[in-house]
């Protein structure tokens, strides 16, 4: 293993046992074989710590980390410290990719220089309903994206190592359990980010996983990665806002006309606070902000008719062409839940 590989595959697994054969037979299948893995055992106490050590004498391909206890951002670091390639593909122990990934990802990054990071629809399986996640993909639509919640399925991406040599640490251990969202956010202000429109990555949704046993901690560190982010677009935005800021991202508000009301006031404000002072795109932000009000409204369904009349009155609803299936869901739980409140007052 003397010539350096073009990629590092990030893997940091802790008690990830029961489907981690699985992870690294997608990844030892990949159609580009030129990558080494570097495997973070982060303190298991499981059988995951055998299963590596059989890997890594099965396949030379495989390096082995052990750490004890440190959480994802200390683990992917310290990957990050040794990894010898020139694009950095991060992998989770529970999921599966798709054959072709590295490929594709590859070929991408070769033909857009710019792009530092290129990320994939994912298909979950497991737990859960099972419905493609579409991540938008052009610079653009991913920048405004940001402005409200991380772009990229972090398990899909590949980075290049030359942008994360920009920054001074790639993964932040100060913004617990965002520290993907936090890191994108960075990179935004060194190159150009990216997403693949097809299903690169199969996301197992279980409940042991690390987004659900750690949900708390990842909404505190998405709160502080917005603050800042709002903080350098708008320096007079006040701390209230912004944590309204993060209540409305995070379906944290309490469902009332008055709270209801009080959001599309401050979409409106986001718009036309970018229209004066561009920080992304216009158009793009138009469509992130049509299709926040759209999800908020939904989250509001308990209102019944009344949060779908301040919906379709609402200049949010026609900034962009909202897709038919999204209006038949807003719909649908408009109606149900003002079916459930006449029948209870029957």
């Amino acid at each position: 293993m003397n010539t350096p590989p073009l990629i590092s595959v990030l893997l940091p697994v802790r008690d990830g046992a029961a489907y981690l054969d699985e992870a690294l037979e997608s990844v030892i299948g990949q159609s580009c074989g030129d990558f080494e893995v570097i495997a973070v055992d982060d303190g298991s106490v499981d059988e995951t710590p055998r299963l590596l050590q059989a890997w890594s004498e099965r396949d030379d391909r495989l390096r082995l980390i052990t750490l004890n206890g440190v959480g994802p951002a200390g683990a992917l670091n310290a990957a990050i410290d040794i990894a010898r390639g020139e694009f950095f593909a991060r992998m989770d122990a529970d999921d599966i990719s798709m054959p072709t990934r590295f490929q594709e990802q590859l070929s991408f990054l070769r033909q857009h220089p710019d792009v530092g990071v290129c990320g994939s629809w994912v298909k979950p399986f497991g737990a859960g309903w099972e419905r493609t996640l579409r991540y938008v993909s052009s610079d653009a639509r991913i920048r405004a994206k940001l402005m409200f919640e991380s772009p990229f399925a972090h398990p899909s991406t590949m980075i290049r190592r030359s942008v994360l040599e920009r920054l001074p640490v790639a993964y932040r251990e100060d913004v617990a359990r965002a520290e993907d969202y936090d890191l994108w956010v960075r990179l935004s202000r060194v190159c150009e980010l990216g997403n693949l429109e097809r299903v690169l990555l199969r996301y197992r949704r279980h409940a042991m996983q690390v987004t659900v046993k750690n949900r708390a901690s990842s909404v505190d560190g998405a709160e502080r990665v917005r603050a800042s982010l709002l903080a350098e677009w708008w320096p007079e935005s006040t701390g209230e806002e912004r944590r309204f800021h993060h209540q409305l991202c995070s379906n944290l508000l309490p469902a009332s006309p008055e709270k209801l009301e009080e959001v599309e006031r401050w979409l409106l404000r986001i718009s036309e606070r970018n229209r004066r002072h561009p920080f992304v795109s216009q158009d793009a932000l138009r469509e992130s902000l049509a299709l926040k009000w759209c999800e908020v409204c939904r989250h509001f369904s308990v209102l019944g008719l009344g949060m779908l009349a301040r919906f379709v009155r609402s200049p949010l609803a026609h900034f962009i062409s909202i897709q038919p299936h999204r209006l038949a869901r807003l719909l649908a739980s408009g109606v149900i839940m003002e079916t459930t409140r006449w029948r209870a007052r029957g």
